[in-house]
């Protein structure tokens, strides 16, 4: 039950911050998964390059 409220705080501080500083609700977190999705590519070459 504590990890449900904990992400609901996040979700809810992360829309919120989104709106106080572009005003929409959607560039925070695609900007986040931007980042998240060149990190995870980043990883997956980094650990096929090492594997050969």
């Amino acid at each position: 039950m504590f990890s449900f409220g904990y992400y609901l705080a996040i979700s809810a501080l992360t829309y919120g911050m989104s709106l106080l500083h572009t005003g929409s609700n959607t560039r925070l977190p695609l900007y986040m998964i931007m980042i998240i999705g060149v990190m995870a590519l980043s990883y997956g070459f980094g650990i096929r390059s090492k594997a050969v």
